[in-house]
């Protein structure tokens, strides 16, 4: 059996970052760029400013961030907590089979927020707790694995009943 050669893979990933929303944490980061795609989980109260209108929500929320949705959210709130990832279209386009057009939440004309349930929740931050895990690794195909937890999310939403969009459209 021959070894795997290992030089052509990079272990820091590029266009790809995920972190933990905490209230008591770090404040979270500020992405300025505007081709990044952004999932959040957000699990507590939230004010997300989206087009020219506002939606206030207590509970669980999940959030595709894209350069053609002008949004603001507002987590200085007290009680939030969750997670959220940021990449580049060339990240996640690295596999022919997908591309971010295929996601009809992430291109015009679609709501981007989600509304979720105690158990659908559960499934999202496992997700999450997983990707934040792999980040951290040193595996070296690890950026594959993460486009994979970005499309289980991405599935989970498809597989939402059609309730759990917000009224924001």
């Amino acid at each position: 059996m021959s070894e795997i050669d290992l030089k052509p893979y990079s272990l820091k990933l590029k266009g790809f970052k995920v972190y933990k929303l905490e209230e008591k944490s770090n404040p979270t980061p500020v992405h300025s760029r505007r081709d990044l795609y952004k999932i959040c989980l957000i699990d507590g109260i939230s004010r997300i400013q989206y087009q020219s209108k506002t939606f206030e929500h207590e509970g669980a929320i999940l959030l595709f961030g894209t350069p053609h949705h002008p949004y603001f959210v507002n987590m200085h709130l007290p009680g939030y907590n969750g997670y959220a990832c940021v990449f580049t279209p060339e990240f996640f386009e690295n596999d022919d089979n997908y591309t971010i057009h295929h996601f009809p939440f992430l291109n015009s004309g679609f709501s981007p927020f989600f509304i979720l349930t105690e158990a659908e929740t559960k499934i999202i931050t496992t997700i999450f707790q997983e990707m934040l895990s792999e980040f951290d690794s040193g595996y070296f195909a690890k950026d594959d694995l993460i486009r994979f937890y970005i499309c289980m999310i991405i599935h989970e939403v498809l597989d939402l009943p059609k309730s759990t969009t917000s009224k924001l459209n």
